[in-house]
């Protein structure tokens, strides 16, 4: 059977004209490359050149295998491209714990897909309950979570972490604090985007380990109503800083660091483990460690 080097070789030197040109554009000696070509014509049975008055020509053999080199060679490229794209090209479903990650998820996902357009990238919203159940159940691939659920079958990779801010209006009495504590949220009508508590991270780790329940809590999962009712002095809500940064600039609210040096959410990417993934889901997870930036 012909190797694919053999017209590789055959066609190189016709193309250069000679042994010596070839053998510069392949990076070998004049001498390797001729014992390459010997080897091959030894291997195939027939002589590709003749060599006449130190010149080489095509003999017939030769030339069939030169005029069929183009189409060969086109579809071998083709091939090879294909068999490379083909690790660039698949499914992600992805959903997130927390709702306020769909504020800077679809615009990641727009940067990855320039560079993985062969990848269809599915958000999963009405999944983001319980996301980890849900890729054990092979229904998600990966999923955005910040408190990581112990189970051995559960990979996690650390994303990034951004702070989160209480944010009230202009008249209410955070305003006169320099930052708030747990306790602060005592008397107060909290605001949250979604339940179970449980995923609530500032619930979790600032007013429950110290006892404290707010006098009311409201489920609120859209951002622009909450930001009314909270400008009405209608309630309190924790947010991440970026969410909350256009509302500040326009002066619609005010915001205060939680605990002196401020409390920080930490996200990580969570998928299952024990089996290889393909190239393109750990490409986008480095997209997710770069946040809503």
């Amino acid at each position: 059977m012909m190797d694919i080097r053999f017209i590789k070789l055959i066609t190189i030197i016709v193309d250069y004209g000679s042994i010596s040109n070839a053998a510069k554009k392949l990076n070998l000696t004049q001498s390797a490359l001729s014992h390459q070509l010997g080897e091959f014509e030894r291997q195939a049975g027939v002589l590709f050149f003749t060599r006449s008055n130190r010149r080489l020509r095509l003999t017939p053999a030769g030339q069939l295998v030169y005029d069929s080199a183009q189409n060969i060679l086109a579809e071998v490229e083709k091939l090879e491209s294909r068999l490379k794209n083909i690790q660039r090209s698949g499914r992600i479903r992805i959903s997130a714990a927390c709702t306020t990650n769909y504020h800077w998820l679809p615009q990641l996902v727009k940067r990855f897909k320039t560079n993985y357009p062969d990848v269809d990238i599915e958000i999963v919203i009405d999944i983001s309950g319980n996301p980890v159940e849900e890729i054990l159940k092979g229904n998600l691939d990966v999923a955005i979570l910040n408190t990581p659920v112990e189970n051995n079958k559960i990979s996690y990779t650390y994303l990034f972490d951004d702070e989160m801010v209480a944010v009230f209006s202009h008249q209410h009495r955070f305003n006169e604090k320099s930052y708030l504590i747990a306790k602060d949220f005592e008397k107060e009508h909290l605001i949250i985007h979604s339940r179970p508590l449980s995923t609530v991270v500032f619930y979790e780790n600032v007013l429950k380990p110290k006892g404290v329940e707010p006098l009311k809590i409201s489920e609120l999962p859209l951002t622009e109503a909450a930001i009314e009712l909270i400008r009405a002095d209608y309630g309190v809500a924790v947010m991440p800083q970026w969410t909350i940064r256009p509302y500040v600039e326009s002066n619609l609210v005010a915001t205060k660091r939680i605990n002196r040096n401020g409390f920080f959410r930490r996200h990580y990417a969570a998928q299952l483990s024990g089996i290889e993934h393909p190239d393109y889901i750990s490409s986008f997870i480095e997209y997710l460690k770069t946040g809503m930036g």
